[in-house]
């Protein structure tokens, strides 16, 4: 077994908010960072993309994680990302789909990841992960927590009824936009596979890795 120096979770608290306000000026100094703060954007990306990497490796061995969340997520002594704890995992290579979907256990993961489907005890398929990351994604980009002070009945009502989504912030790429948007969508069919996911987060990373560019200032906030 590797030995985890950190959990992304960690990560997200301890580490790049830290950064990021530091970079941003919100701890007192003169001046913003931006080439930090492009550099924790990067970095913020390329760990999306290697867990969107892992999850796609997953799936295309016909196994569904369930239970994305940064808690799940590590980075071992050389900064490699790792996904751990696969107590929730399901091998659907011998499970039979029905219109598309499997017949699989309801109501499993972390509730604030959770896909719809899951949570009404729905028939589902591999898009629920492409829930999950989609909410990991923004969290990742916006480096709080999503919904949180929901109870079960707040978050059956807002993110399950109404379809609640944490709030985008309009100064990230369009390009980084919709794919939260659409890795969340409430209707599965909407969702994007994992492939179309890695794609957009390579071209997303890449734009921004070239020469830094003041239009992208604001945008690492």
């Amino acid at each position: 077994m590797d030995l985890l120096r950190e959990t992304l979770d960690l990560r997200i608290k301890k580490r790049w908010k830290r950064e990021v306000h530091k970079a941003s000026g919100v701890f007192g100094c003169c001046c913003s960072n931006p080439d930090k703060l492009r550099d924790l954007w990067v970095d913020r990306l390329t760990v999306a993309r290697d867990i969107a990497n892992a999850i796609h490796f997953l799936h295309s061995r016909n196994i569904l994680y369930r239970d994305l969340k940064p808690d799940n997520v590590g980075f071992d002594l050389d900064g490699v990302v790792k996904l751990f704890d696969f107590g929730l995992a399901k091998d659907v290579s011998n499970e039979h789909r029905i219109g598309g979907f499997y017949k699989l256990t309801g109501n499993t993961g972390s509730l604030r990841y959770m896909a719809p489907e899951v949570y009404l005890d729905l028939m589902y398929d591999e898009s629920v992960d492409v829930y999950s990351f989609g909410i990991l994604l923004w969290q990742l980009c916006d480096l709080t927590t999503p919904f949180v002070g929901f109870n079960r009945k707040l978050h059956a009502t807002m993110v399950i009824g109404r379809q609640h989504r944490p709030k985008i912030n309009p100064k990230w790429q369009p390009g980084l936009k919709a794919l939260i948007s659409n890795c969340w969508a409430h209707e599965s069919s909407l969702r994007p596979d994992f492939k179309t996911v890695l794609s957009v987060l390579f071209e997303e990373a890449n734009q921004i890795s070239k020469p830094f560019e003041k239009r992208y200032d604001s945008s690492f906030v």
